[in-house]
């Protein structure tokens, strides 16, 4: 596909252009209206005709079959760092509110508990949330929520690691089975699925609890294995934030926040890792190059 071998540069390019327009013609109508579309209008919703294609290119160009997952999760990647900082004499406060930021003679960070100086501050929060906490200027963009329900199960769901759904007014857009990746000897011999959604703001199901979106899906995961029942799951547990995912509009590289704001004021999130979509390795990169030039 032209996508797949197109270079760097052209995401200058194809984020001048939207899905909707241009990739219709790349892959064939009927390859768009079969595969493509269903999964973009059920990820992006109302906000599709929006999103620019260099978003599309940049899932295309980076996808290979090579997939890894650290150790225990990335709950033991955090706790780790955790230590290294500890180590080196920093101080982590986890459950803790941040109130407000302000600059005065240094900065200073107020929180639920207690008020903290600093030279530097690090934003890694959505644009949102950082112009509330701190004043910047806020550059409009559309968000999603990102919302998963992970079921604990007695047995396998389904063969494969990842099924995206194709077929319309589904409840969920993806259905993930880890242990199918890693094993299930590393969840103690349970199957781990996740169901999981995009959903825009206001959305019922996001006023749903575990039990009420379990209902809801109920008949569509025995679509996925007629042989599923309550009685395999162990146990239950839903998850979701707002603005997880950006919605990358025409010339979105012009809207992406600097990493220096000013006067000792750094952001970094996940909505500029542009061109290229969220993901944990995209956010260490960052992260490294940020600190680089903060140090500097």
């Amino acid at each position: 596909m032209l996508l797949k071998v197109s270079p760097m540069w052209t995401y200058r390019w194809y984020e001048k252009t939207t899905i909707t327009k241009t990739l219709p013609m790349m892959v064939g109508k009927e390859g768009y209206t079969k595969v493509w579309e269903p999964l973009m209008k059920a990820k992006f919703g109302k906000f599709l005709s929006q999103v620019n294609l260099a978003w599309f290119w940049a899932r295309v160009k980076k996808r290979t079959k090579n997939l890894a997952y650290p150790e225990g999760g990335f709950m033991a990647m955090a706790e780790r760092m955790i230590e290294e900082i500890k180590r080196k004499g920093g101080k982590v406060i986890l459950g803790t509110k941040v109130l407000k930021i302000e600059k005065r003679e240094a900065w200073l960070v107020e929180t639920e508990g207690e008020k903290i100086k600093a030279d530097m501050v690090l934003l890694t929060v959505p644009g949102p949330i950082a112009a509330k906490l701190v004043g910047v200027k806020e550059r409009k963009l559309g968000y999603l929520w990102g919302q998963t329900l992970v079921l604990e199960l007695k047995r396998s769901l389904m063969k494969s690691y990842w099924l995206n759904i194709l077929e319309k007014d589904w409840p969920f857009l993806v259905a993930v089975e880890h242990d199918q990746l890693v094993g299930k000897d590393k969840y103690g011999g349970r199957a781990v699925v996740y169901l999981g959604n995009y959903l825009e703001d206001g959305d019922k199901r996001l006023e749903l609890n575990e039990k009420k979106l379990l209902e809801l899906y109920l008949p569509y995961i025995k679509k996925i294995n007629p042989m599923f029942g309550k009685s395999w799951i162990v146990s239950l547990h839903k998850r979701q934030s707002p603005f997880a995912q950006p919605v990358f509009g025409i010339n979105y590289s012009k809207k992406i926040e600097e990493t220096e704001i000013g006067d000792g004021l750094w952001m970094a999130n996940m909505a500029m890792v542009y061109p290229w979509d969220r993901g944990i390795n995209y956010a260490l990169e960052m992260g490294r190059k940020v600190a680089s030039e903060m140090l500097k």
